[in-house]
């Protein structure tokens, strides 16, 4: 019920805004590469899950690591 009709939407610009947080937490500057690698491989693990709790966790992890990665190549 709470997966359907979009209610987690707005969970998605949530989690993309803690890879963000992320981002600004870090000690030293990351290495642009890596927190793009990162990002492609969080897409193809949300892509590739079936079960509906897998994919929005995955989707969750997909929002965090593409808000490190915009972070980090906004500041490139």
């Amino acid at each position: 019920m709470e997966v359907g009709a979009g209610c987690l939407l707005p969970w998605f610009a949530v989690a993309f805004g803690a890879g963000i947080v992320l981002y600004f937490a870090t000690e030293h500057e990351p290495v642009w590469r890596a927190a793009s690698a990162l990002a492609v491989v969080a897409t193809i693990v949300a892509v590739l899950l079936r079960r509906p709790v897998a994919l929005v966790l995955g989707l969750g992890f997909l929002a965090i690591a593409a808000g490190f990665a915009i972070a980090t190549l906004k500041t490139r």
